[in-house]
């Protein structure tokens, strides 16, 4: 089985896949539901590829992009708002209006929506 990487969103699929089945675009990066930017792109990158997806942000208009080792906060229309780096890759994400949860075996981080800096980490039992 041979994969191809989007050249959209950077998602890992495999060659048989006509389209991305993260963001939807072709082999070319075109037609994508969620077309990004080069600065989001970069952002996705630097976080280890987009690895859980494409999330409805805290905002209307916003996406979380869940990658390997952090999240992306982006703004349909505008781009890059934020990224958000963790050492570890990550194991949930959980996306309400007042916090963006990263959740890890053993403990969460919760995030500030607006900017991404952390609130708070906390152990679970």
């Amino acid at each position: 089985m041979s994969f191809s990487v989007c050249p959209n969103c950077l998602g890992l699929h495999t060659s048989s896949e006509p389209r991305c089945p993260i963001c939807g675009a072709d082999e070319e990066g075109l037609r994508a539901e969620h077309p990004f930017g080069a600065e989001t792109r970069s952002a996705i990158q630097e976080l280890g590829g987009l690895f859980g997806g494409i999330l409805d942000g805290p905002e209307a208009d916003t996406m979380v992009l869940w990658c390997s080792h952090g999240v992306v906060l982006v703004d349909r229309g505008v781009g890059l708002r934020w990224r958000a780096r963790v050492s570890t890759r990550i194991g949930d994400v959980r996306v309400r209006r007042d916090v963006i949860e990263l959740v890890f075996p053993g403990a969460v981080i919760r995030l500030d929506p607006s900017d991404g800096s952390e609130l708070e980490e906390s152990q679970t039992p």
